[in-house]
């Protein structure tokens, strides 16, 4: 029943997402049509070189995501072998570069090409280090409809250390028994954005990701589906709204090939995610002749955790479900020519529960918390 309802999410997603390409390009062929007395200049074919420069620092007071349980256990130093940073907060540096080569292929329709690299450093937690690496083709089909394929990569990411319970079987509750928590990912994207009138323009995509983790935790190895819409309404030429939904299928792919049993357990992270976005964005009066604009991002996340495996044998994942808030402030503005400024504040929020009665304090305990991050992003672009 469950695959089921997989393949027919996947297939009516991709007959959606068809169906609104044909559709879309057909009501341009029409307005191209009524439009074609009118003479048009023909576009260039040079093509075009862009760089990115972009730098962003931010206070971050919850670095390891760690629920109240665990910001006391580190503030008096228990759990050795468990906390392997410096502090609970950090300062972080993100540095990204980025380069885009555009022409005209087809006529008068652009072909982008781009290559990006974000770096993001912890100032006094370089285990929390990494790197992000995409590869981008956005191709225009119609003056009004461009279609996006990405290839985003993640070598590696640390989450935190856990107990490895086969360690635990071999020294058994001792420091050595903690490794670390990391996975590399892959994620293969695809969008295509329409704009349907001059102040309306929608988005639909599709994503599939691969989550590979360390040797300690390869139980949680995962593949990830992923389908959204996302519309776009500007209200007057000051106020503009989003709204948003997505679906994330996520397979624990350890479990239906072989699954790893650990003492007396066995994990399957097997779960289904929903969420639900609202943008709102307002240009506001100009400040010594300076633009600026003030938006803010209000995200819903319900996830189910869909094991059969019995909670005795997985009680970290049976019966469980998170609840996930998240609130995105942001205000723009042109400080100085050519350099785009954005001040930022980030509100995050996880309660977890279970219907398992015996283990909602635990689950509790272990999964909840609170993240504050605010800082500064500056963005250059320059034309080659």
């Amino acid at each position: 029943m469950k695959n089921n309802l997989i393949r027919i999410l996947r297939y009516t997603g991709f007959i959606l997402i068809m169906g609104l390409i044909i559709s879309a390009a057909i009501s341009d062929d029409i307005i191209a049509q009524k439009k074609s007395k009118k003479k048009k200049k023909k576009k260039s074919s040079v093509g075009r070189w862009e760089l990115n420069v972009g730098f962003r620092t931010m206070y971050d007071d919850n670095i390891l995501k760690n629920s109240d349980k665990y910001l006391d256990r580190f503030a008096n130093r228990e759990d050795e072998g468990r906390f392997h940073i410096e502090t609970e907060d950090d300062i972080i540096i993100q540095q990204s570069l980025g380069i885009t080569y555009s022409n005209r292929f087809f006529g008068s329709l652009k072909t982008e090409f781009s290559a990006d690299a974000d770096f993001k450093l912890y100032a006094h937690n370089p285990v929390k280090n990494f790197y992000i690496y995409s590869f981008g083709v956005r191709q225009y089909v119609s003056k009004k409809i461009h279609l996006n394929f990405a290839y985003t990569h993640i070598p590696e990411f640390y989450v935190r250390h856990f107990r490895d319970e086969e360690w635990v079987n071999l020294v058994g509750y001792t420091e050595e028994a903690f490794q670390p928590y990391e996975f590399a990912k892959d994620d293969y994207g695809f969008y295509m954005h329409h704009s349907i009138f001059s102040r309306t323009s929608y988005r639909v995509y599709l994503s599939f990701m691969k989550y590979f983790h360390n040797e300690h935790f390869t139980e949680y190895d995962c593949d990830n589906y992923h389908i959204g819409a996302k519309i776009y309404q500007k209200i007057t030429n000051e106020i503009k709204i989003d709204l948003a939904y997505d679906f994330i299928y996520s397979k624990g792919t350890r479990v239906s090939k072989e699954p790893r049993i650990m003492g007396n357990t066995i994990v399957d992270p097997t779960n289904d995610e929903h969420i639900v976005s609202l943008g709102v964005g307002y240009r506001m009066p100009k400040i010594a002749g300076k633009k600026n604009s003030i938006s803010v991002t209000a995200k819903y996340y319900r996830r189910f955790y869909t094991t059969d495996i019995y909670h005795e044998l997985d009680p970290l994942h049976a019966g469980r479900y998170d609840y996930n808030y998240r609130v995105f402030l942001n205000y723009d503005i042109d400080l100085i020519k050519g350099v785009s400024t954005t001040f930022f504040y980030n509100w995050l929020l996880r309660e977890s529960s279970t219907s398992v009665e015996e283990n909602k304090e635990a689950i509790t305990e272990e999964k909840d918390y609170r993240q504050n991050i605010f800082g500064i992003k500056l963005g250059y672009k320059f034309k080659l």
